[in-house]
């Protein structure tokens, strides 16, 4: 079983960098301890606990890394999203009218 455990630590942990760094560096060790505790719950007892455990961990995992790195993005302005799409519409247009052929 400790080896067993180990290699679920050790995925665990490996799965822990699709959190930003700041976030690991941070609750890193606290999430691993976290892990540990739940991993030996009843109610994830058994080969189907085991894919319970890992389900609900790496769903949660994700989910919560997602918004993490959300969080460390600044917010986006509009004017410039706009400005940009405007900007692509504007260049397929003249391609499309560079390439297509024209009717006689």
């Amino acid at each position: 079983m400790a080896e067993n455990a180990t290699r679920a630590e050790r995925v665990f942990r490996a799965l822990l960098r699709f959190y930003p760094r700041a976030f690991r560096d941070r609750f890193g060790e606290e999430l691993v301890s976290c892990f540990r505790r739940d991993r030996e719950r009843p109610h994830f007892a058994g080969f189907c606990g085991q894919c319970r455990f890992w389900t609900h961990t790496v769903s949660d995992l994700f989910l919560t890394a997602f918004r993490e790195w959300r969080a460390d993005v600044p917010p986006f302005r509009l004017e410039l999203d706009m400005h940009g799409l405007l900007t692509h519409f504007r260049f397929a247009f003249l391609t499309m009218e560079l390439t297509l052929p024209r009717g006689r």
